[in-house]
């Protein structure tokens, strides 16, 4: 492979940019995942050509390279990416800039692309993974792996004409370890849930929904304790991950507590419209939150902890329900059943309205930054 010798000609305007983004995750199955696939899903109508370089499975589920599973999660995979199929992406489409969603081996290539194309690099700041650590490893693993990862994020700060997060409480961590541009900027929605008619929630109050990774930063323990003391309220947990043993103990034990395992789109649009009129998310962290924005998005109430970046954002802070993290969710739950259900219905109207605007300025925030880092 050899360098090319020139940067590629600036975009005129922010409809001729082209892009290429990197990720680690499989489309949909995280956050990080469903971020870029969303924000890729807006952007497609709005730039020249915008194309997504992630981990794949054929159609009959079975993951296409090689991968190792993630210690301390043996539900999630680090897969190793095709060089020559992604050297042979963006020497067709000869982006301006080259997007890594994650510091993983998807990154790595990623960055190393972007200077061997010269084009612009941009790096996606949406997990600090180094606070995950403690979690799923021990305390000499754990410091250790701490370390590391600080490490990679701040080579990855360090070579990005620009660092774009959607945490507010990441953006200081970024400028001290190194960022020299940082693009604080929200979570796209799926189209999907923006656009399919919602249906009319019930005047009593619905299930109960979790959707997410099965981990330890989702305070998993805490929704089922709510379902013990509420048996008359009926509990959804959908997702996968080290904890998935756990749900399912709790789901054969409590009558009023189902487990779903992981759920694509489709299927969580159905949860969301005909199994739910609450969303919890009680997590201990969270960079943000898409799934209570999803929630909003179809007019369905979100209970989250106050340690989701979501309740930083003021836009929608009016559409959420606040809980101090760790607090236990039956007493919150008891008092907003009793809430009449006029009061319910005006909050959901509230959270639909806040999640479309929310949405619409992200991507246009994400279109105009593009365009001034490629243009300069």
């Amino acid at each position: 492979m050899t360098s090319i010798s020139r940067l590629p000609t600036p975009p005129s305007t922010p409809a001729d940019l082209r892009i290429v983004v990197f990720s680690d995750s499989f489309r949909h199955r995280n956050g990080v995942g469903a971020y870029y696939c969303d924000l890729i899903d807006h952007l497609r109508a709005r730039v020249a050509a915008i194309t997504l370089v992630c981990p794949g499975e054929t159609p009959h589920g079975k993951q296409q390279g090689l991968s190792l599973p993630l210690p301390g999660d043996h539900s999630q995979k680090l897969c190793l990416p095709g060089i020559l199929k992604a050297h042979a992406v963006v020497k067709r489409l000869q982006p301006h800039v080259i997007i890594a969603a994650s510091p993983g081996p998807y990154g790595i290539l990623a960055a190393t692309l972007a200077r061997l194309f010269q084009c612009r690099f941009c790096f996606g700041y949406h997990t600090q993974y180094d606070q995950l650590t403690s979690l799923y490893w021990n305390r000499i693993c754990g410091t250790l792996g701490k370390r590391y990862l600080s490490w990679l994020d701040r080579r990855f700060f360090s070579r990005s004409d620009a660092v774009f997060t959607n945490g507010r409480h990441m953006v200081d961590t970024a400028q001290q370890m190194g960022a020299r541009r940082i693009e604080l900027i929200g979570t796209p929605i799926d189209p999907l849930l923006l656009t399919a008619p919602v249906p009319i929630a019930p005047r009593k109050l619905g299930p109960i929904l979790f959707v997410g990774r099965l981990a330890p930063e989702k305070n998993i323990p805490l929704i089922i304790d709510a379902a013990k003391a509420l048996p008359h309220l009926r509990f959804i947990l959908a997702g996968d991950g080290p904890l998935a043993k756990m749900v399912r103990h709790a789901a054969g034990e409590l009558q009023n507590l189902e487990y779903v395992g992981w759920v694509n789109r489709e299927k969580l649009l159905e949860l969301l419209d005909h199994h739910c009129e609450v969303l919890l998310l009680p997590s201990q962290v969270e960079s943000f939150g898409t799934v209570a924005a999803e929630a909003m998005a179809r007019q369905r109430l979100a209970v989250v902890s106050d340690h989701c970046g979501i309740v930083t954002w003021p836009e929608l802070a009016d559409g959420l329900e606040v809980v101090p993290v760790n607090t236990p969710l039956a007493p919150i739950l008891a008092k907003l059943a009793q809430k009449p259900p006029e009061i319910r219905a005006e909050k959901r109207q509230i959270a639909l309205e806040s999640c479309v605007r929310f949405n619409e300025k992200t991507i246009t925030d994400w279109r105009n930054a593009l365009f001034d880092i490629t243009s300069t």
